[in-house]
């Protein structure tokens, strides 16, 4: 890609050949055209097109402390292919090969935004961009702390938590797994581990430490709002951090693997709806000793909202206010010109990742919609 191709008009990126291995990288595709909705607004437009407004859509960043003792990299290997729950389970999702990155990925997509000279299809100016939701990992104080920042810019980002002379999650040689990528290699007498033997990963020496190193934050240079998403809430996206849970974060026991009484298939059967029975397996099993961290904390919806009260970037609030914070309310509405934009809390704060509508959230949505409309269908069907 160039620095040229900085939307998906210009390109988009596909894989590349597949190995021997089944690893791929990925190329410069060509991009994609508009394609006019008729079935939507009529008939093809005359002339140009005029822009009600132009922005800029993140989501899902999923800035990620992948060091936590919070977290079950674990379970994921029951979803590989050669489990003999794989056709039950699925994939699971808990271990992501390249999340060590991921603060890495944010920055590289801040610098892309900066790059933007207006909306691809009119140039129009861009008004604002907003960040739909998961913009961290495991709902942790350190990884809210670091996204707000990333987004803002003008700050130094720590992607390192623990011992900060170390590498203390999975994928480091002192605790060798081989279902996990291990970017340095493998160490002597050891086999070599799936990602790589199998899948065909790379070998990258020195990784694990280059990717801890602070760093300073671009920024977006652009007004931003944010959505609450079931990772800011939720451990896994999925737990509810109750007592135990939020001491395993902020302690130093990191889980490795499940007790052998647990029955897995029981265990993660119920992830779409409804937290796993176990806590996912976060507090039995085995663990290994790494460095406790208070910074790893989990958050509640008050000091998530709060959080971008102190930020620096525009707007102030990033589309919350003090009552927000003070009532744990995560759904507002903001207008950008002609266009009244409407940000829903879709969490279920009892677990589970299919979310969830309040009746009070339902009544605040009428109120805005009938607000917004000239012609409406009343209660009485008039």
């Amino acid at each position: 890609m160039s620095d040229d191709d900085v939307t998906t008009v210009e390109a988009v990126l596909v894989p590349a050949a597949v190995s021997e291995a089944g690893y791929r990288r990925l190329a410069r595709g060509d991009g994609e055209p508009f394609v006019v909705r008729t079935e939507l607004g009529g008939s093809v437009p005359v002339g140009r097109l005029r822009s009600l407004v132009a922005f800029v859509h993140l989501s899902d960043l999923h800035v990620t402390d992948v060091q936590s003792p919070a977290r079950a990299e674990f379970l994921d290997r029951h979803g590989d292919a050669d489990s003999p729950l794989a056709a039950d389970l699925g994939r699971v999702g808990t271990y992501r090969a390249q999340e060590a990155l991921t603060f890495q990925v944010v920055e590289a997509m801040a610098r892309a935004v900066r790059g933007l000279a207006g909306g691809p299809g009119t140039g129009a100016p861009l008004a604002f961009a907003i960040s739909t939701g998961d913009a961290t990992d495991n709902c942790q104080e350190n990884e809210l702390e670091a996204y707000v920042a990333l987004l803002d810019g003008g700050t130094a980002v720590l992607p390192d938590s623990g011992d900060v002379s170390r590498y203390e999650g999975v994928g480091s040689s002192e605790a060798y797994d081989p279902r996990y990528w291990h970017p340095d290699g493998t160490p002597a007498g050891a086999l070599g581990d799936v990602p790589r033997e199998r899948h065909g990963l790379p070998e990258v020496p020195g990784l694990l430490d280059a990717c801890r190193r602070p760093f300073d934050a671009t920024g977006l240079g652009l007004a931003w709002y944010a959505v609450y998403g079931n990772h800011d809430a939720l451990l896994g996206g999925t737990l509810p951090p109750g007592e135990a849970l939020v001491a395993r974060a902020v302690g130093g026991e990191k889980p490795l693997g499940l007790d052998p009484a647990v029955d897995v298939l029981a265990l993660l059967v119920g992830n779409e709806t409804s937290p796993s029975v176990g806590s996912w397996g976060l507090l039995g099993g085995p663990t290994r000793t790494v460095t406790p961290d208070a910074r790893r904390r989990p958050v509640a919806k008050s000091e998530w909202i709060r959080a971008h009260l102190g930020a620096d970037g525009a707007p102030f609030g990033h589309g919350f206010d003090e009552a927000a914070a003070r009532e744990s309310r995560a759904y507002y509405a903001f207008d950008a010109g002609l266009v009244r934009c409407v940000v829903l809390d879709t969490v279920n704060p009892h677990g589970g990742w299919q979310g969830s509508l309040s009746g009070e959230q339902l009544d605040w949505l009428e109120r805005e919609l009938v607000a917004g409309h000239g012609q409406y269908l009343g209660a009485d069907g008039a």
